[in-house]
């Protein structure tokens, strides 16, 4: 298992124990601010736009580049384009990996008025890949007055969320900063009209007041901007089915309530039977939308979600949890971390990154109930098995044990007097400090076996 971090020193890789991976050496670049997006590839190299220069509002330029296993720089990569700079992360540069090529692609007020939306594929050269033809045009509108001055910009934006078998590719676009359309495009980029999913509608456009040049004159002035404000789909991930998983922010899909994931069939029409409940909540603070910011699906089909929530379905949750196919919460995970919501602006802040070894690791602002601030990074591992220990008989009360069991799990203890046939005595529910069970029933028996075991 291997975890990529970015920072402001540029790109590093960590062991499963948390230790840098000395053998991961990015020293390429001298200059580097940030790295604002990256695309990972199957053979552990990374896709990514870096910030570089001096200074981070004077001087400063992105650079696409590609980083081998070993964190060096990839010199037969060399792309061309020419990434404007954003300060905004609603114009922030876009990149997706794909099968060996990357999609690249940017928006900002000045490509609006411009009439264009940029939008590439990469070969692993850095050329241009002529057989790709994705969407280009202007991915916004202009508003102009009598005159012809530009009086209003609209900004819209674009996210790949997850990948097809087939080369296809489930994305997410919003032309108004408000309304945003679920899309599947073909392999060369153009759009599969077969498949037609629900709008979904974001939160609030954020105004900002941006210099543009107006095409029509070359003037150079100062005019109104709206941008996407809280992206209503932060996550996506394909089905072996061929349907497909979308996590975010919203609250509905077409006419049906349903919060923070949903399930799309292979065509993009909602499946209604999916979560099987309520979806996510945030009782903590009702008056919030509760958000899942990443969807993965583990080698057994189960469903792994992220986010700021304390609820999925109406059972108790910790901005993590575990699902089963069909949505429905798996009850035998319970994280002793959970989700610290430092934030008010509601964007995308936590994943999770799968270990071979059962482990989980926990990507963003994740705490224990001991922790004063939470960690970037936490690693969950299996529980080990619970232990059952006597505490004698008593002629009151008859046999008396205590239990050490992980806080929130449910548990079945059960009990026998051959050691073949096990009967359910009562559920156990672990608790900070052990539980401690009498059996009252003991006293009319002359032995009796004990163990504890998960539903």
């Amino acid at each position: 298992m291997e975890l990529w971090i970015r920072a402001l020193i540029g790109v590093a890789r960590l062991n499963p124990d948390g230790a840098l991976d000395s053998t991961y050496s990015f020293d390429a670049l001298s200059d580097v601010q940030g790295v604002d997006v990256a695309a990972p590839e199957p053979d552990n190299s990374i896709y990514a736009i870096i910030r570089r220069g001096a200074d981070p509002i004077f001087d400063v330029a992105y650079s696409l580049v590609r980083l081998t296993a070993s964190g060096q720089l990839d010199t037969n990569f060399q792309p061309t384009l020419s990434i404007p700079i954003s300060f905004s992360l609603a114009t922030a540069p876009g990149l997706f990996a794909q099968n060996g090529k990357v999609m690249v692609w940017w928006n900002n007020e000045q490509e609006v008025v411009d009439g264009h939306f940029t939008n590439y594929r990469l070969n692993p050269d850095g050329g241009v890949d002529a057989a790709y033809h994705g969407f280009t045009n202007a991915l916004g509108s202009v508003q102009r007055d009598t005159s012809g001055h530009i009086t209003n910009v609209t900004v819209g934006s674009a996210q790949a969320l997850a990948l097809f078998p087939d080369g296809k590719v489930l994305s997410a676009a919003s032309v108004d900063a408000i309304n945003y359309s679920v899309t599947r495009a073909n392999p060369d980029g153009t759009t599969d009209s077969n498949f037609q999913a629900s709008v979904l509608t974001g939160g609030a456009p954020v105004i900002s007041h941006p210099f543009i040049t107006d095409p029509q004159d070359g003037s150079f002035y100062q005019t109104a901007a709206r941008y996407s404000g809280i992206r209503p789909v932060l996550a996506g991930q394909v089905l072996s089915d061929g349907s497909a998983l979308i996590a975010g922010a919203f609250r509905q899909i077409g006419s049906q309530h349903i919060v923070g994931l949903a399930k799309l069939s292979p065509d993009g029409s909602l499946d209604s039977t999916f979560p099987a409940g309520s979806g996510a909540a945030l009782s903590s603070n009702p008056n919030r939308a509760a958000r899942v910011d990443s969807v993965q699906v583990d080698s057994q089909g189960r469903i792994w979600i992220t986010g700021n929530f304390d609820r999925f379905n109406g059972v108790p949750v910790k901005g993590i949890a575990r699902l089963n196919p069909n949505g429905s919460v798996d009850s035998s995970f319970v994280s002793q971390a959970s989700f610290s919501d430092y934030s008010l602006a509601d964007t995308r802040s936590s994943s999770l990154a799968l270990g071979t070894d059962g482990s989980v690791f926990l990507l963003g602002p994740f705490r224990l109930a001991t922790d004063t601030w939470p960690y970037a990074v936490n690693k969950l591992i299996l529980y080990p098995p619970p232990m059952v220990h006597s505490l004698g008989f008593f002629p009151s009360s008859g046999f008396r044990m205590s239990a050490d069991l992980v806080e929130g799990q449910v548990y079945r203890l059960q009990a026998s007097t051959n050691l073949n046939a096990w009967a359910d005595l009562r559920s156990l529910t672990g608790a900070s400090s052990p539980v401690v069970v009498d059996d009252s029933d003991a006293q009319l028996l002359p032995h009796r076996f004990y163990r504890i075991s998960t539903p």
